[in-house]
């Protein structure tokens, strides 16, 4: 166990959390989450190298909960942009994995 500094807005800094990680030897690493801590993988410079999206054959509708929740972009035209590395699968289900870019988003 260990203590890390807060972020901005509550919850732990991102930062804080990777050094520790890495001081631990951990080199990879897969992150499940909420829209938030998608969002803060996406915003942090380096803290993502790839984006593995699942996209299942079934739909929630209007209770379903946001995978991305946080401002990248004010415009189309700032929206980041991912490179296509990967599209597969999985009965019914897909797979697209994505290389990030290593830069912080606006």
């Amino acid at each position: 166990m260990c203590e890390v500094a807060a972020a901005e807005g509550g919850g732990v800094a991102l930062p804080a959390v990777l050094a520790e990680l890495g001081a631990r030897g951990v080199v990879q690493l897969m992150v499940e989450g909420g829209g938030a801590l998608h969002g803060a993988f996406l915003k942090h410079r380096g803290a993502a190298q790839q984006l593995r999206l699942y996209v299942g054959a079934c739909a929630f509708g209007s209770t379903a909960r946001r995978w991305l929740a946080a401002p990248l972009a004010a415009t189309i035209d700032e929206a980041p942009r991912f490179k296509l590395q990967r599209v597969e699968a999985l009965e019914e289900d897909v797979c697209i994995e994505y290389l990030l870019p290593g830069e912080d988003f606006p």
